[in-house]
């Protein structure tokens, strides 16, 4: 897989994931481990002091819960030069449930409530953390 620098110090891209209306998502390489994370890079930019540390919030209540068994992990988050905000998150290789989805159809009910009982376990952590998800979707 070839690799590409990004304006993130420390990480190199390798393709698109996913994109958004505010943000992209990458595959690329932790440098510093030799990790393949997911990169998502906003396209929002964070223009006052105040914006920055509400994201920097955000993202240290959401990097809390990483050790839940339902919650991607959290390895990383910034602010760009530019005020672009950006966090590093585990790859999950398999892709989303969306993707899954479309490649194999709709799930056995069985299969559908389990999925459901583990996104709800992980939505009850994530607000009894004071962290409301507002884009719930099987591509997220």
């Amino acid at each position: 897989m070839q690799f590409e620098r990004t304006g993130v110090p420390g990480y190199e891209v390798a393709e698109v994931l996913g994109q958004g209306g505010f943000a992209t998502v990458y595959r690329a390489r932790q440098l510093s481990v030799g990790r393949e994370v997911a990169l998502k890079m906003d396209s929002r930019v964070l223009a006052t002091g105040r914006d920055r540390q509400r994201f920097l919030r955000e993202v240290t209540a959401a990097g809390q819960l990483s050790g839940h068994p339902h919650v991607v992990a959290v390895y990383d988050a910034g602010v760009l030069d530019d005020g672009r905000p950006y966090m590093v998150l585990e790859l999950c290789p398999g892709g989303s449930l969306g993707d899954r989805l479309h490649r194999q159809g709709p799930l056995p009910a069985a299969e559908a409530r389990d999925i459901g009982v583990r996104i709800a376990d992980a939505l009850a952590a994530a607000h009894a953390s004071g962290v409301l998800h507002r884009d719930i979707k099987p591509g997220n």
